[in-house]
């Protein structure tokens, strides 16, 4: 992500995403860099905050494909 595009938000979403990718002991979409804003892990493992979730849900939202 641009230096730029960081200043937009009080952290950097790809930084802080990134972190969980190296203790997650599964297959997550994390590993892909597709965050999905209600995935609980986020929040358990203290990567993001329910406010700054919130404030990716709200941002330019892009409809998730289904899992199978």
């Amino acid at each position: 992500m641009e230096d730029s595009m960081n200043s937009k938000y009080p952290l950097c979403i790809e930084q802080s995403s990134g972190s969980i990718t190296y203790f997650a002991t599964f297959r997550s979409l994390c590993h892909s860099f597709v965050l999905d804003p209600n995935d609980k892990i986020y929040v358990n493992e203290e990567v993001f905050t329910e406010s700054e979730l919130d404030e990716i849900r709200e941002y330019k939202p892009k409809p998730m494909p289904e899992t199978y």
